[in-house]
């Protein structure tokens, strides 16, 4: 602890790197030239640094015949493949920005993200050409669509990326640019409204993962798509719709040794823990979770799933870009009994926990809203000169609620703008859902506020499950207290409504509860 009630990360130093992320990208494929970048789960089809390189680069040159400047912005909707990740290269040897939609948001979303990032060029999937095409009709100025598939009225990516100028193609080399300008624009979660656009830099995005930073912290940096990059790890691209079962099996196929993944998405692993027995994860080493919280039993059931793997859970947002809190191997591992903790602050990071009503940092097992500073903050957001997200002191108020103990190990509870008051007594959803997630049948719950100002609630229910209305509230009956009490309704739906990131889109459970 640096000074009062401001905890500090251990200090590394580390060898700054100052280049683009596309120059970045370029000399670190060179290096793993013949190494193996991506794997497809389904169909075992592989790519080397190699590929990725050439394809990147022959891309890149006929975007530029096409208009692509490094003051332009490309944006890629697609799940994630084998090629979505080549404009995004692309786009980084240029000196572009790039920026990514899912293909299962609605198309104001697409509209609305696509307003804030103003794109030049937009790569989009076969079967998503007309929705794309109505969305970008109210921009002032239309991008150029490439398309992934066939088009008569478009440009395609397989036209784009098989050829090029072969004189400019061996001597092609990235544009440089500062480090601190946008190289990503990543929108935030969009659970509580309109996704925001977030500027991270290629600084940023570079030394967040560079040796001696994050090498005490699980080897995290291996999971990721540029993270491969600076690494020479290799990603195992899973099955569009996630299934827990083929998970176990692309992890006994692939030897899967980390995973970064979703709470959501191993919560549902959970009820095949039987399954899992017939499943050799032995080569498992990490499984860290990121996004909203597991509960003490969820986590140790887990790790009776996995029983040779370390099983914990991380803490950070897009707007730091780095985790703010994990458990560092092994110097943490004595930690790893505190099940819900999110960890220790990380390497050149701090954090405070902030009262809400005064302002004050408070101290341990005190909850307030959770603020971050790091080197690695992004930039602003799109369309948006405000600073207002900082305190006099730099640090991110990031919106979320939690504390930490006398070890300084750190606690998640809720987000401020979720949390709601309810005849006098503050209701924090994701402690309810995991109440109602509790009851045998329920797979997956959603609590807000009603329009009366009462806790409600929708849930879905596991295959062949018979339970109702009634069963369910009374069991969580048994077990809240009685202002918790779901006086607003509980009602069983089809499915709750998810970001692409898993998180529950609280502002749309009112319109799903009203119609089922």
């Amino acid at each position: 602890m640096s000074r009062k009630n401001v905890i500090a990360g251990p200090k590394v130093e580390y060898q700054e790197y100052k280049g683009s992320l596309g120059e970045f990208y370029f000399e670190n494929a060179g290096e793993f030239n013949s190494d193996i970048f991506q794997v497809d789960a389904d169909t075992n089809e592989h790519e080397t640094f190699g590929t990725i390189k050439s394809k990147s680069v022959r891309l890149a040159i006929n975007l530029q015949k096409h208009g692509l400047t490094s003051d332009g912005c490309v944006v890629i909707c697609s799940n994630n493949t084998t090629y979505s990740c080549v404009p995004h290269v692309a786009a980084q040897f240029l000196g572009a920005a790039t920026a990514a939609l899912h293909p299962k948001q609605s198309q104001s979303e697409w509209t609305h993200c696509l307003d804030v990032v103003r794109p030049s060029h937009v790569f989009v999937e076969e079967r998503d050409v007309l929705k794309m095409e109505k969305s970008i009709e109210t921009l002032k100025e239309k991008p150029m669509l490439v398309v992934f598939g066939e088009s008569r009225e478009h440009l395609t990516y397989k036209d784009l990326v098989t050829t090029s100028d072969d004189d400019r193609e061996a001597t092609f080399r990235p544009v440089a640019k500062n480090c601190k300008d946008t190289a990503v624009i990543l929108f935030s979660s969009g659970t509580t409204g309109a996704p925001k656009g977030m500027r991270s830099s290629h600084y940023s995005l570079i030394n967040r993962t560079m040796p001696g930073l994050l090498d005490a912290l699980l080897d995290i940096r291996r999971t990721a798509i540029g993270v491969c990059f600076y690494t020479g790890g290799r990603r195992i691209i899973p099955p569009v719709e996630f299934d827990p079962e083929r998970m176990l099996q692309i992890i006994e196929r692939h030897k899967v040794n980390y995973m970064f993944v979703s709470p959501v998405l191993m919560r549902s692993v959970i009820p095949l823990k039987k399954i899992a027995e017939n499943y050799d994860t032995s080569s498992l080493v990490f499984v860290v979770t990121v996004g909203s919280i597991l509960h003490a039993d969820e986590v140790l059931e887990l790790r009776r799933i996995f029983p040779g793997t370390v099983v914990t859970q991380a803490y950070g947002s897009s707007e730091t870009t780095t985790l703010g809190t994990a458990f560092a191997l092994p110097e943490d591992g004595r930690w790893l009994s505190k099940l819900e903790s999110v960890g220790k602050v990380t390497a050149n990071c701090e954090i405070k926990v902030i009262d809400v009503a005064t302002g004050e940092a408070l101290g341990p097992r005190q909850t307030g809203e959770i603020y971050v500073k790091t080197a690695l903050l992004f930039s602003g957001y799109c369309r948006s000169n405000s600073t207002d997200y900082l305190d006099d002191e730099g640090f991110f108020k990031t919106g979320d609620l939690g504390y930490y103990d006398e070890d300084e190990c750190f606690y998640i509870v809720g987000r401020l703008s979720e949390t709601f008051k309810s005849r006098d007594y503050f209701i924090r959803p994701s402690h309810l859902e995991h109440i109602l997630r509790g009851h045998p049948d329920v797979l997956e719950a959603g609590v807000f506020c009603s329009q009366d100002g009462l806790p409600a609630a929708c849930v879905t229910l596991k295959a062949r499950a018979t339970s109702t209305v009634e069963d369910i509230e009374d069991y969580y009956n048994g077990i809240v207290s009685d202002w918790e009490r779901l006086r607003g309704g509980l009602k069983i739906v089809s499915d709750i409504p998810m970001t692409s990131t898993h998180k529950i889109q609280r502002y749309k459970l009112p319109e799903v509860y009203s119609k089922s």
